[in-house]
Formats: structure tokens, C-alpha cells, sequence
């Protein structure tokens, strides 16, 4: 149902940071990855509109497979990555 779900993840996170922060850093960085992201959507919409990419669908069972790891590396990362890595923690 998604055309490139890497692109509308780096949309979401690009947004979702920048609806948090306010600063001209963060305006810059997240709003600089928000602007490639929307580009290269476009982008690979005008390729496979002229052919030059195809995106090919696989099993059903790859997806749920891909779908709960993610899920799980997310809510690790949640937890326990954030506040290690970047000193903030999402959830108190």
C-alpha cells in the first residue's frame, strides 16, 4: 500500500521532530531531510512514470515479518536508545 516505506518513514520522523523542536538547528536539519524526502518521493514517482524503475511486490509473510521486528526495534529504541544515545527520554 506503500509506494516507499523508507521515504515516509524519514517524512514522519523529519516531522515529527520538527513539530518538537523549534530551534533554527533543528529547523535546518530536520527540515532539510523533510525537503529530500518529499523530493525523492517525486523523483522516484517521475522514474517509474517513464519506466526506468519498477517496484516489485514480495510475500505477504515478508511484510508482517519486517513489520514486527521494526515494531520491536522501535519500542527498544524508545525505551532504552533514546535517552542513551541522544539524552532525551520519549517516554518518562
Amino acid at each position: 500500500a506503500v509506494r516507499h516505506p523508507m521515504i515516509l518513514a524519514v517524512k514522519l520522523w523529519a516531522l515529527a521532530h520538527l513539530i518538537v523542536r523549534g530551534d533554527v538547528a533543528s529547523l535546518l536539519l530536520f527540515g532539510g531531510l523533510l525537503a529530500w524526502a518529499v523530493a525523492d518521493r517525486i523523483s522516484l514517482k517521475h522514474r517509474e512514470a517513464a519506466g526506468l524503475v519498477t517496484i516489485k511486490s514480495g510475500p505477504v509473510r515478508n511484510d508482517i515479518i519486517a513489520i514486527v521486528l521494526g515494531l520491536l526495534a522501535y519500542a527498544i529504541f524508545v525505551k532504552w536508545g533514546h535517552p542513551a544515545l541522544i539524552g532525551v527520554a520519549i517516554i518518562p
